[in-house]
């Protein structure tokens, strides 16, 4: 059967498993059984992740055997955080998993229930990054028209992937078919769903899409909470509300607070709205506490899930000390020429801190930005101070001196250990940090540099 053929049977396919009633998924508790080891772990947990998530205790020898109830047949995510594998389970089977971190995509022993389509999920995962051959620019640069052809053929190439493994060792459990074409419909739907967001990116104002662009999301139902029996469906979620963003019209600046608001516009099932609340929660600790604390007191009373509740309100209470007003914790480090800089000794200015390190790609992209910005507030009351969280003085001084960076140079020695990562809640880098007079925090998460509206929010305070 030709390709395109199989391709048409498997969209029909996918039409009838997502627009009917899924019990071929579910089914009355029953024990089901995980053992194996897992070596090279950093910490003794692992986990499961779906629609029914829980950690796993591990020995020290990496030894693990957990038996829990289990309602949803899925493809969940196992792996200890940083490296992960899919794993089809079905309640009441018995899944034995041998490998080692370091190589847990290439080199796992699966034995027991579900060992063909296990094996097939390896295969699948490695064959998803190797089709699509071009760069990130190259693809997402390309004409509508070009890149539709690109995606149109990994559709046809998973397609033949799913159909040669079975025309060579058998044919898949019925249940995992129905959950693989699902899983392959919302990966379709992500690549498609790339190409307005990344496109954007690069090459802002060439965002030209035809009127037929979204026929791709017919019949998908995001709007459902059996869709996350698949890996690829929370990706394909998430990606759909960044892409509603990028195409409204609407005048609301703040991204993360636009699509809070349309979560309830665009969705009913209470379940999907849980998930989303708390991934815009996620979002928002991570990249704008301002938008969050305007979000908490409604985030309360919309989240229905007293598990996200319960962690959400924690990670809020760790970071409430750095929201507007508060006192900035104390920065004391040395400059580059090793005299002492103290940001206690600066109480009538306002300061830009960039924390950073020459490791970083996001960081170093910023400089530019940062670079600019610098100019353009000379001789006015505010201070830009660079803090690097590099473990090497002389990789950090090197760089500082041929780049001819400007401002205050910091270094933190402790890197990841640093007072000031712990102080300010630092997750991840570069993290931008604005404090006033008398130093108060006025934006412990603040925006980057090449953020456009950076430069107005510090012309507000001068």
């Amino acid at each position: 059967m030709a390709i395109r053929s199989i391709k048409v049977l498997l969209s029909l396919c996918v039409v009838f498993l997502m627009s009917c009633k899924h019990d071929i998924y579910q089914a009355p508790p029953q024990n089901t059984k995980l053992l194996g080891k897992i070596t090279s772990l950093q910490l003794p947990q692992l986990f499961l992740k779906g629609i029914d998530s829980r950690e796993i205790a591990v020995k020290s020898s990496g030894d693990f055997d957990v038996t829990f109830p289990l309602t949803y047949s899925g493809i969940y995510t196992f792996g200890d955080g940083e490296n992960s594998i899919n794993v089809f389970i079905k309640p009441g089977d018995s899944i034995s998993i041998v490998g080692d971190t370091r190589a847990l995509q290439s080199k796992v022993m699966f034995k027991g229930s579900n060992e063909m389509e296990n094996n097939f999920l390896l295969l699948f995962a490695q064959s998803k990054d190797e089709i699509l051959k071009q760069d990130f620019f190259s693809l997402y640069a390309m004409p509508y028209d070009s890149f539709t052809l690109i995606a149109d053929e990994r559709d046809d190439a998973l397609t033949e992937k799913v159909q040669g493994f079975q025309k060579k060792n058998g044919t898949f459990n019925e249940v995992f078919s129905g959950l693989l074409m699902k899983d392959i419909a919302f990966e379709n739907a992500k690549l498609r769903l790339s190409y307005p967001i990344n496109k954007r990116i690069i090459m802002e104002d060439s965002l030209n899409l035809p009127e037929t662009y979204e026929s791709f999301l017919q019949n998908l139902e995001l709007d459902n909470f059996e869709n996350f029996l698949v890996p690829s469906f929370e990706e394909c979620l998430l990606m759909y509300l960044d892409y509603r963003w990028l195409i409204s019209n609407d005048t609301v600046e703040n991204r993360l607070l636009w699509k809070w608001e349309e979560i309830s516009k665009e969705f009913s099932d209470a379940r999907v709205k849980d998930y989303l609340y708390h991934q815009i929660f996620n979002e928002a600790i991570d990249s704008d506490f301002e938008a969050l604390a305007a979000l908490m007191p409604e985030y309360r009373d919309f989240q229905k899930n007293e598990q996200y509740l319960v962690s959400d309100q924690k990670k809020y209470n760790e970071i409430a000390h750095l929201l507007r007003g508060n006192q900035a914790p104390n920065i004391a480090y040395k400059d580059i020429n090793g005299a002492s800089w103290d940001l206690n000794s600066y109480t009538d200015q306002y300061i830009y801190v960039d924390v950073w390190a020459t490791w970083c790609a996001p960081c170093v992209k910023e400089i530019p930005h940062l670079e600019k910005l610098k100019e353009a507030f000379t001789g006015k009351n505010i201070m830009f101070v660079s803090i690097s969280l590099d473990d090497q003085q002389k990789v950090w001084k090197t760089f500082i001196q041929q780049k001819k960076l400007g401002g205050i140079q910091l270094l933190a020695p402790e890197a990841w250990d640093a007072r000031i990562v712990k102080d300010y809640s630092i997750q991840s880098i570069p993290r931008f940090i604005i404090i006033g007079p008398s130093g108060k925090i006025i934006n412990a998460n603040a925006p980057r540099p090449s953020d456009a509206r950076i430069k107005k929010i510090l012309e507000s305070y001068l």
